[in-house]
This record gives C-alpha cells, sequence and structure tokens, in this order.
C-alpha cells in the first residue's frame, strides 16, 4: 500500500525554511493558510490529495462566506 503524502509535513518544512531564512511575514502567510485550511477540513492533517479542484473551490466559498477580504482569499488560494 502506498503511503499518503502529508501536506502539513510539506508546509511546516516549508515555514521552518522561511523562518530560516528571516522571511517571517511569508511564514506567518504559510501557517495561517494551513490553520485555516484544517479548521475548514475539520481535521489536523492534510493530505495532498484533499487539495483538489472541488475542496479548494469549496475552501473558496468557505473563506468568501466568512467575511475576509478578497486580499485574503487571494493570498490562501495563491499559498495552496
Amino acid at each position: 500500500m502506498r503511503k499518503k503524502k502529508k501536506f502539513n509535513e510539506f508546509i511546516n518544512k516549508t515555514i521552518e525554511e522561511l523562518k530560516e531564512e528571516k522571511r517571517y511575514s511569508t511564514a506567518h502567510i504559510y501557517q495561517s493558510t494551513l490553520n485555516t485550511f484544517c479548521e475548514f477540513c475539520g481535521c489536523k492533517v492534510v493530505y495532498f490529495h484533499q487539495l483538489n479542484r472541488a475542496n479548494l473551490k469549496e475552501f473558496e466559498t468557505y473563506l468568501r462566506n466568512k467575511q475576509l477580504s478578497w486580499n485574503t482569499v487571494s493570498t490562501y488560494m495563491r499559498t495552496l
């Protein structure tokens, strides 16, 4: 059986690399995006297969329903 790849592990590694490069604002955006997507999914672990067209469209709708600005929605979507 093939092991499912965790999106969280990838993002957390990226966040650590950004912090090492002292790119704290970008690291914060990545962390906020991950936190919000986990909240949307209702899970602590996100797998790459969950990042499909249908889920991303639902996530965008979820963000808009939370009354977030278009800039925030765009940033989160671009980050994913």
